[in-house]
């Protein structure tokens, strides 16, 4: 989902390379790296991520905590 929106709003780089004077291109080809830079960690991350394993936590921290509460909350959390 996320990869979906840092596509949509992709800066068409070849677009701005031709228009980039010459003794510009070293401080240009930095700021196109930086900017890419969180495109590539983003796109690295996983589509869904891995499912948690309630049960463990269950039998490690039984006594401590309500777990199952915890579970109930972060099912019901959801991400624009």
């Amino acid at each position: 989902m996320a990869a979906r929106r840092v596509a949509r709003s992709a800066i068409d780089w070849a677009k701005y390379s031709k228009i980039v004077m010459e003794h510009d291109r070293q401080q240009f080809e930095n700021f196109r790296s930086l900017c890419q830079q969180p495109l590539l960690s983003i796109s690295a991350l996983p589509e869904k991520l891995p499912d948690i394993d309630w049960n463990y936590y269950k039998e490690k921290i039984a006594g401590f905590y309500n777990i199952s509460e915890f579970e109930t909350k972060v099912c019901s959390f959801e991400v624009e």
